[in-house]
């Protein structure tokens, strides 16, 4: 599977979930210097296919959490830590679970639970296709790591 196939599923499936889910439209950036979108450390999110193919990373800002987290709870302030956590837990599941099926990956694949934490930074070692968007003036990037086999 080539990195540009892999970005544009990203960029489709990204769209359509946080349109959907939150009402923010995400704009694709066309660099991905990615470290300097996140002045403060990230969230991240990872979810992993249980047959070990592929691993899927998100990371976003607290304020974009924050806003997802209104938008979808219908509530105007949202101050709790794990209320944020299980938004962007959710959000990775829902793009993860979607970017299976739009990659054609084998139907009897599975999704591991997803796994958030407060990360040091957005960097990774190594990833298949990387793409940062900007949503509401705040960071998301999704890295994608395709394993053989």
């Amino acid at each position: 599977m080539e990195q540009k196939d892999v970005q544009s599923a990203v960029e489709k499936v990204v769209a359509d979930v946080l349109e959907n889910m939150y009402f923010i439209f995400p704009e694709r950036l066309e660099s991905e210097a990615s470290e300097s979108l996140f002045p403060e450390p990230p969230y991240k999110a990872t979810v992993g296919v249980k047959n070990g193919s592929a691993v899927f990373a998100f990371f976003a800002s607290e304020p974009l959490l924050r806003t997802m987290a209104k938008n979808l709870l219908g509530v105007d302030q949202v101050t709790q830590e794990s209320d944020l956590a299980d938004v962007f837990r959710e959000t990775a599941n829902m793009i993860a679970g979607n970017l299976v099926t739009e990659l054609a990956f084998d139907a009897n694949v599975s999704l591991e639970i997803p796994v958030v934490e407060r990360a040091k930074s957005a960097q990774l070692e190594k990833s298949t296709s990387v793409s940062c968007f900007t949503l509401d003036d705040e960071p998301f990037k999704v890295a994608v790591l395709l394993r053989n086999g």
